[in-house]
């Protein structure tokens, strides 16, 4: 598998953790186990060809929580996937709802994410929520940032 992380704009710190995409090379059996560890992010993910399953199967555009345990992924061969890793007040931020309702699972894209649902493979995974990221910035999540700056230990602000 090739799997590649990209760090966020200085901008969105601390909004997003990182960016991934992850290629999932053709197999014989068509299927491989990619497991994913806890690192107390959630992950807003684009499936761009392939199948995916974690307690079921996942839709192309999904939102999965926090995990509290190594999860293993069930892929097809041939998958490939575009994510942003976002820390847990950004998903309150974006959609109002508690991070705490996704623990442990995954969900289809809520509504106004839908939006990408026919983008086609981008340069940056970032390009894919920037824009709500950025409205966010200027808005309500500058409390929130400040208050993530301070649980990630980077001072009053």
């Amino acid at each position: 598998m090739h799997y590649r992380e990209a760090q966020p704009p200085p901008a969105l710190r601390h909004l997003v953790k990182a960016s991934w995409t992850l290629d999932a090379p053709e197999t014989r059996s068509g299927r491989l186990t990619h497991v994913a560890t806890p690192d107390g992010c959630m992950e807003l993910i684009w499936r761009l060809a392939g199948r995916s399953e974690w307690n079921g199967q996942q839709p192309a555009r999904f939102v999965a929580g926090i995990i509290t345990r190594p999860a293993e992924l069930g892929l097809s061969g041939g998958s490939r996937f575009v994510a942003v890793r976002i820390w847990p007040w950004t998903w309150r931020a974006l959609t109002g709802r508690s991070p705490a309702g996704l623990t442990d699972r995954w969900e289809a894209m809520p509504p106004g994410f839908d939006r990408f649902e026919d983008a086609p493979r981008p340069a940056d995974p970032f390009d894919l929520i920037a824009p709500d990221l950025l409205r966010l910035r200027a808005s309500r999540v500058a409390t929130a940032g400040l208050s993530a700056r301070s649980v990630r230990g980077k001072g009053d602000g």
